[in-house]
């Protein structure tokens, strides 16, 4: 929504008041954000629901600087509370605070509401963030877990299906958290069709059935009092386009994020579609990676992990860079192997893992992701 600039005057702190409160009215339904962070003033955040004497619903000091920020879910027509203030001892001064509907603004993250859900489409790894996220979805009976059908910090999704099947949607490679995670049939407000807590760990993982080209909603988010955080997620259909047959017949060790790199794939096994992209997760921030084949399996102890491909090897020039989440992505031109031996033919199966950097966890600086086996068609 559109920002609203709104003037306050903290010099009444001379007249002994340290602060400003305003009665606000949400125009919509969607996360409001406050902020001074184009200001100069040494402030302090708070929202209250209702009037005076309501219930807290955020709180800040230095976000931006020595200015805050705060966030929390409005209803179109409910009336806010907001105090603007300063830190205690510091000066107050005239300045402007900043008002905005609809998720992003100063706070949270641009997919924060429903209404705002990022568009992605296909399968592979997905990056995420619900650090600053609030909670604008209802709980809901297939939620029920430890007493509680809620999920917190949610952030949202509108994802496109790229084949008939089963969709498993999961954060056991890469949860940032304490993660619990939901898909529903069309747009907000929609039928829930699957919800879950922890599966793997205190990670979660759905599956729920999909037709290709229909979209679907997926909500992001934590447990109830559990503290959001970045990570990805990963979305596979069936083992992919076609029907075809994969496998993680090979697991290496854990790297220096506790997790042990995964390893992917996306588009089509189909080769005469030559669409066929290997994606990985769970890797150091940051550091370069070699996605490799071969038609050998093994199991090889081997710097400071496994290798799960035995010789010949055959490299997937260039490397490419992990993100700041750990994930990186290869699309691989099957018409052009590396050379002809490495060639992918219909009816042949090929075993993919990536060497990657690892510095930080000392000894032999480096890695691999567990082994993983396609059968073309």
């Amino acid at each position: 929504g559109a920002t609203a600039e709104l003037a306050f005057d903290e010099a009444l702190k001379a007249a002994g008041l340290t602060r400003n409160d305003i009665a606000y009215t949400a125009a919509s339904t969607a996360t409001v954000t406050v902020d001074t962070c184009t200001g100069f003033v040494d402030t302090k955040l708070a929202a209250y629901d209702g009037s005076c004497g309501g219930a807290i619903l955020d709180c800040n000091d230095d976000t931006c600087g020595l200015q805050s920020t705060i966030s929390f879910p409005a209803t179109a027509g409910n009336v806010y509370m907001l105090r603007v203030g300063s830190f205690p001892g510091a000066a107050g001064g005239a300045d402007v605070f900043n008002v905005t509907e609809g998720g992003g603004g100063g706070g949270g993250p641009q997919n924060d509401d429903c209404a705002n859900a990022e568009v992605i489409a296909g399968q592979g790894s997905f990056n995420y963030d619900n650090t600053s996220a609030t909670t604008d979805g209802s709980g809901d009976i297939l939620c029920d877990a430890f007493g509680t059908q809620d999920i917190e910090n949610d952030v949202w999704y509108e994802w496109t299906a790229d084949d008939n099947g089963t969709a498993t949607v999961e954060t056991c490679n890469g949860a940032g958290g304490d993660t619990k995670i939901a898909a529903y049939d069309a747009g907000c407000g929609s039928t829930m069709l699957a919800c879950n807590d922890d599966t793997c760990g205190l990670a979660s993982q759905i599956m729920f059935p999909v037709t290709n080209g229909t979209v679907y909603l997926l909500r992001i988010g934590s447990f109830p009092g559990a503290a959001g955080g970045a990570g990805f997620f990963d979305i596979s259909i069936d083992g992919g386009g076609g029907g075809c047959v994969d496998s993680v017949y090979c697991s290496s060790l854990p790297n220096s994020t506790g997790a042990t790199a995964s390893i992917n794939w996306s588009g089509s096994c189909i080769v005469a579609d030559n669409n066929f992209t290997l994606d990985m997760g769970g890797g150091p921030a940051n550091q370069p990676g070699l996605f490799i084949y071969g038609a050998n399996q093994a199991s090889i102890p081997f710097g400071n992990g496994v290798l799960c491909i035995s010789a010949p090897i055959l490299r997937l020039n260039p490397p490419v860079f992990m993100d700041g989440a750990g994930t990186a992505s290869k699309v691989v031109d099957l018409a052009n192997p590396p050379s002809q031996t490495g060639l992918i033919t219909a009816g042949s199966q090929w075993n993919f893992a990536m060497w990657l950097r690892d510095p930080a966890a000392g000894a032999a600086g480096y890695t691999f992701t567990d082994g993983l086996s396609v059968d073309f068609q």
